[in-house]
C-alpha cells in the first residue's frame, strides 16, 4: 500500500519484505464486531484495548494494551515485545474466544500468545513451516466452533488465498481447507472478519473490493457477494485495507491512501455508493488501517503513519473529528497496524 511519497507501508517497517503490495487487519473476528445498540448491558462492553505495532528499525514489533476509555498520551498497562516474543513486522491481531491473543507477521507465522502475556515472553503456539501455506498471512477471524481463517495476501497461486486451521492448530501443520483460485476472484487479500452467520468477509486491495463468502466455503468457489465499483471509493489508488462489521451487519472498510473509512450497507452488493464515509481534516485519519466496532457502535481506528488510535461516536458520518485519540510519546507507538477487543 503506498502513500503519494511512493512508500509501501510494509516496507517501512519490514526494510526485507520486498512485495508489490500490501493487511485486516487489520483482521476481526464476528465476536470482535459491534452494535449500534444503545441499550447494550454494561457487562458486555469490551474493557481492554489490543493494539498491534508494526515497529521498525529501533521501535519493536508489539502488542500493546490499553484500557478501554484511555485517552492522549499515555503509556499502555502491558507491553509484549522483545526477541522471545518473535515478532517481526505484525499485519494483525485477533483474540479467540479464551483470550489467547493471534498475531500474524511477515516471517511468515501466526504466533499466539496466553491472554495474561507481557514483556519479552515466548508464544504458547506458532503456526509456521512450509506445511502451513503461509505466505504474506494478514487478517484473521473465528467462527463459532473456533476454527481460524487467515487472509493470506499472495497465497494459493499467488493472487490470494483465506486458510482455515483448526482451535488449537500449532507448528507445521497444514491447514484443514482453503479457498483459492481463480473463480474466487481473491487478489491481494488483507482484511477478514466473519459475520453472525458464518460468512466470511474480506478485503481484496488489488481487486479491488469486498467479498463474502458462504459458510463452509473451500476450494475454487465463487463469493456470494463483491462490492466493488467507482461508486464505492476502492480504487487501486486508494487501496481499501481492512475491515470490520457491527452488529446490524454494516460493512466497515478503511480506504488506506485516501485517509477515509467507508460503510456500507449490510445488504450491499454491487456498484453501491457507501451509506456514510468519514473523511476530511477533522477526521484525523493517517494512512488508517485496522477497524473495530464496539457495541455502542464506537468506531476505533488505527493510523499506520500517525501514529495513533482515533475513536469516531456511533454513527460518525462526513469530516467530523474524533471524540478520543491515543497518541503521543508514552503510547510507544511507531506504526500501530491492527486492534482487537
Amino acid at each position: 500500500m503506498k502513500r503519494s511519497n511512493g512508500r509501501d507501508w510494509r516496507a517501512i517497517s519490514f526494510k526485507t519484505l520486498v512485495t508489490g503490495a500490501i493487511l485486516s487487519i487489520a483482521s476481526l473476528s464476528a465476536a470482535c464486531s459491534a452494535s449500534s445498540n444503545s441499550t447494550t448491558p454494561t457487562s458486555n462492553l469490551p474493557t481492554t484495548l489490543y493494539i498491534a505495532d508494526s515497529g521498525g528499525g529501533a521501535v519493536l514489533t508489539s502488542v500493546r494494551v490499553f484500557p478501554i476509555g484511555a485517552s492522549g498520551n499515555v503509556a499502555p498497562t502491558t507491553t509484549i515485545a522483545g526477541a522471545t516474543t518473535g515478532l517481526t513486522g505484525a499485519f494483525a491481531i485477533a483474540r479467540d474466544a479464551v483470550g489467547n491473543i493471534y498475531v500474524t507477521d511477515f516471517t511468515p507465522a501466526i504466533r499466539i500468545f496466553a491472554p495474561t502475556a507481557s514483556g519479552n515472553v515466548a508464544p504458547i503456539r506458532v503456526i509456521a513451516g512450509a506445511a502451513t501455506t503461509l505466505s504474506t498471512p494478514i487478517g484473521m477471524g473465528f467462527d463459532a466452533a473456533g476454527n481460524l481463517y487467515v487472509a493470506d495476501f499472495s497465497g494459493g497461486t499467488g493472487s490470494g488465498s483465506i486458510d482455515v486451521f483448526a482451535p488449537g492448530a500449532n507448528g507445521n501443520v497444514a491447514p484443514m481447507t482453503t479457498i483459492s483460485g481463480a473463480s474466487t476472484g481473491l487478489n491481494g487479500t488483507e482484511g477478514l472478519t466473519l459475520d453472525g452467520s458464518g460468512r466470511i468477509w474480506v478485503v481484496n486491495q488489488n481487486a479491488p473490493n469486498v467479498e463474502a463468502f458462504a459458510p463452509g466455503s473451500s476450494g475454487n468457489v465463487a463469493p456470494s457477494v463483491t462490492i466493488a465499483g467507482l461508486n464505492t471509493g476502492m480504487t487501486l489508488a486508494a487501496r481499501p485495507a481492512y475491515l470490520a462489521l457491527d452488529s446490524a451487519g454494516n460493512i466497515y472498510v478503511s480506504i488506506f491512501a485516501a485517509n477515509t473509512i467507508n460503510v456500507f450497507a449490510a445488504n450491499a452488493s454491487g456498484n453501491v455508493t457507501p451509506i456514510r464515509s468519514i473523511t476530511g481534516a477533522a477526521t484525523m485519519l493517517t494512512d488508517p488501517l485496522g477497524l473495530l466496532v464496539d457495541p455502542t457502535g464506537k468506531l476505533y481506528v488505527a493510523n499506520f503513519q500517525g501514529p495513533f488510535i482515533t475513536e469516531y461516536a456511533a454513527g460518525a458520518n462526513g469530516n467530523i473529528a474524533p471524540i478520543v485519540t491515543i497518541s503521543g510519546a508514552l503510547t510507544g507507538f511507531d506504526f500501530p497496524i491492527s486492534l482487537s477487543f
